[in-house]
């Protein structure tokens, strides 16, 4: 895991990434719609790969 060198502490326990990583938790009702619209994109954009 990277670190910051002066204190040796992780990014990710930096407050402000604290905060960041609290508004990018979603719960399974706010994706459930999604699924569809991702199988879509994976059959038609996969294959390029």
């Amino acid at each position: 895991m990277d670190t910051i060198e002066e204190t040796g502490t992780s990014l990710l326990e930096h407050p402000q990434a604290q905060v960041l990583l609290a508004d990018a938790e979603v719960t399974a009702g706010q994706v459930w719609g999604s699924h569809r619209r991702l199988e879509k994109f994976l059959e038609r954009y996969v294959p390029r790969f």
